[in-house]
């Protein structure tokens, strides 16, 4: 789970990423995701889930809620965070 101006992120199968405050613990949101999460990662308003199946979702705060802003495509099985492993 990371923090992030009072919310936190966390992914979950199947294909979820939740967002939660760190305050009351109330969910913010439930984004879709690829599968097999590999990684996930909050700062400055965006959250971040790198998963198996080459994808990499990117998350923000916008208005007060998160969404989904962008999907990119990563190496199936790899993702960007593969060589911190």
């Amino acid at each position: 789970m990371k923090k992030t101006h009072g919310c936190s992120s966390a992914a979950a199968n199947p294909q979820k990423m939740i967002v939660m405050s760190t305050e009351d613990g109330k969910v913010e949101a439930a984004l879709p995701i690829g599968a097999g999460v590999d990684a996930t990662k909050a700062d400055e308003g965006q959250a971040f889930a790198s998963c198996r199946d080459g994808s990499l979702t990117v998350a923000a705060e916008k208005s007060g809620s998160y969404e989904v802003v962008q999907t990119l495509t990563t190496a199936d099985g790899g993702g960007p965070w593969a060589s911190m492993r």
